[in-house]
């Protein structure tokens, strides 16, 4: 995904079904990673994640201070950091089509 097509709310999900989020969480700043369905969290710095994540801005945007990354999602009840690598393996969630009887 190119992150110059993030737009406000905008869902966002693994490209691949087999990898994941996962929350790391780094001198009491948290981050979101993408990894595959074959890693071990620790537990202590580690945290499971839902699904997908909600876009909502850059640091600016939300008044947050982190110096490696600009970009945040709202992940379950947290706002996170986006791991800046974690971009290539990120999609826009795409909308179900429902048929109409």
């Amino acid at each position: 995904m190119k992150v110059n097509e993030l737009k406000i709310g905008m869902l966002i999900e693994c490209a691949n079904p087999e990898d994941r989020f996962i929350i790391t969480s780094w001198e009491n700043n948290p981050w979101l990673r993408v990894v595959t369905r074959s890693f071990r969290p620790h537990s202590v710095i580690h945290q499971e994640a839902p699904r997908f994540g909600m876009y909502v801005g850059t640091k600016k945007d939300i008044g947050v201070k982190a110096l490696w990354s600009d970009k945040f999602l709202l992940v379950g009840k947290k706002i996170v950091a986006v791991d800046p690598s974690a971009w290539r393996v990120l999609q826009p969630v795409k909308e179900k089509k429902v048929e109409s009887r």
